[in-house]
């Protein structure tokens, strides 16, 4: 789906990422250690940032499980510090749905949001998850904050075995701001290999706390649970015109080196 186009997701859209995931054509491998490989590639879509994508397997997470971890925003502000803030704004059909979701920056670089739609699709062979970014009258750009674009991301989980699962993971996003392209892209390259890694460290406490923070919650499983007000699309129209003063006066990031805070 592109960028600000809000519909229920159809097996085309699904299809798009398997194929990502499944022909190399085009890929260009960055990264091949311990488990996991790393691939960019250019995209026309927004050539001046790269789409990136990992492949690796947690032996010791079922499918079921990654697909929890990464549906449940509860959990995920437990264990990812640069997760601000997440607010589900309402949803199309109980697999699709969207959300505002902001995360901090390194100094100097400022803090971005996004506004999210999210659609999901889950059988006993694979969980597929994308999203893409949108707008919501109730969410517009504030101060403070750098609105993201996010093209596309989204995971790929197909059971190995019943203890394990292979992981396919795709992102092409802009951060937008004045970081300058080729430390966006060298920031996106090391970043993404890393966040799957913490994901799987965190799948492997999620069972335990899902126990106490309630077990019997998971909307993205159960359509019964589904939260929040449909989604009218008329809240969802692009707002071109849109500006905030503080826009004009971004502050320069370009002195940020890269160095990841984590290392």
């Amino acid at each position: 789906m592109d960028v600000n186009e809000v519909r229920i997701a159809g097996e085309k859209d699904f299809e798009s990422l398997r194929s990502f995931l499944s022909s190399d054509n085009d890929w260009n491998k960055a990264y091949d250690k311990k488990n996991m490989s790393v691939w960019t590639r250019n995209d026309p879509q927004d050539s001046a940032f790269k789409m990136l994508r990992v492949i690796t397997e947690f032996s010791d997470v079922p499918a079921a499980t990654l697909f929890d971890v990464i549906q449940d925003p509860e959990f995920w502000s437990t264990w990812d510090k640069y997760m601000l803030e997440y607010k589900n704004i309402g949803y199309l059909d109980p697999c699709n749905d969207i959300g505002y979701y902001s995360l901090s920056c390194p100094s100097p670089m400022k803090n971005r949001d996004f506004v999210i739609q999210s659609s999901w699709l889950a059988s006993e062979k694979e969980y597929i998850i994308i999203n893409h970014s949108v707008s919501h009258k109730a969410y517009p750009q504030k101060k403070g904050f750098i609105r993201g674009t996010s093209y596309l991301t989204g995971f790929l989980i197909t059971p190995l075995g019943r203890t394990g699962c292979t992981v396919g993971y795709v992102t092409h996003s802009n951060p937008k701001g004045k970081v300058p392209n080729w430390l966006s892209n060298k920031l996106s390259t090391t970043l993404a290999p890393k966040l799957v890694k913490k994901i799987h460290k965190a799948c492997l406490k999620y069972d335990k706390w899902k126990a106490g923070h309630n077990p019997e919650w998971k909307p993205w499983n159960q359509s019964q649970q589904t939260e929040g007000k449909k989604i009218d699309l008329k809240d969802c129209i692009a707002d071109e015109t849109e500006v905030i003063e503080e826009f004009e006066e971004i502050l320069d990031e370009s002195a940020f080196n890269g160095s990841d805070p984590d290392d």
